[in-house]
């Protein structure tokens, strides 16, 4: 019987690749290897990414050259290796926050904007965004009203936004602040402030439903001080 020639057998992945694939799937990368998958169709820094439902990542916002902030929003779809566009957001925002809610909406919030809602919600079913403002005012290109805070996710869902800097853009501060975002009521509510005022911080849910807020920057006018500091927040 006559063996077939080893040079008649390729393999399944160099098919897909020679069939014009974009990006190779993840299947087919070795471990612990990097391999080039699509690129996004804006260029874009300081945006936000992340992680839906349904396995795809939703990039939205950012700056780019001489746009210092974008609306546009794309999804990154891991079975194809390509981004796709989707619906764009009411407000340009950079160094923005992100979280996707129980329900599967993503909240984004804060960022520096030229002016419009603080927060707005993305649909994935739709694609399409919406204002979840509930009761704030909205940002101008004058006053800030939140940036460099930190977004959690809560156990009972709703999210709770931290610090941040606010008030006039030409001479922001740092602030003790905090609010808790409703997604049953679309809407805003104040709670607890910190000890520390403080900007730039990470926030980690606890698995006893506690948040650790760490670190960051106190600022106060154009000085800004390093912190050291951490604190707990309790639902």
């Amino acid at each position: 019987m006559r063996l077939p020639r080893l040079s008649l057998i390729v393999p399944l992945a160099a098919l897909a690749l020679a069939a014009g694939s974009a990006a190779a799937p993840a299947w087919a990368a070795a471990s612990g290897t990097f391999t080039v998958t699509g690129s996004m169709s804006t260029v874009r820094t300081n945006d936000t990414a992340t992680l839906l439902n349904n396995g795809e990542v939703l990039v939205a916002g950012g700056a780019f050259g001489g746009t210092p902030t974008l609306t546009s929003a794309e999804l990154y779809n891991p079975a194809t290796g390509r981004f796709t566009a989707t619906g764009s957001m009411d407000t340009g925002r950079r160094q923005s926050n992100a979280v996707t809610l129980q329900d599967g909406d993503v909240l984004v919030t804060s960022g520096i904007s030229a002016g419009g809602p603080f927060a707005e919600l993305y649909h994935p079913a739709t694609g399409t965004w919406s204002d979840a403002i509930g009761g704030l005012a909205t940002c101008t290109a004058v006053q800030d009203c939140r940036f460099y805070s930190s977004e959690t996710l809560l156990a009972n869902g709703s999210v709770l936004v931290a610090g941040g800097m606010t008030g006039l853009a030409s001479n922001p501060s740092t602030t003790k602040s905090a609010m808790l975002y409703n997604p049953a009521t679309n809407a805003w509510t104040a709670t607890g402030a910190m000890n520390t005022d403080r900007g730039q911080q990470t926030a980690t849910l606890l698995n006893n439903g506690q948040v650790l807020v760490a670190g960051g920057i106190s600022f106060h006018t154009h000085r800004a001080t390093e912190l050291a500091s951490a604190e707990l927040y309790t639902p």
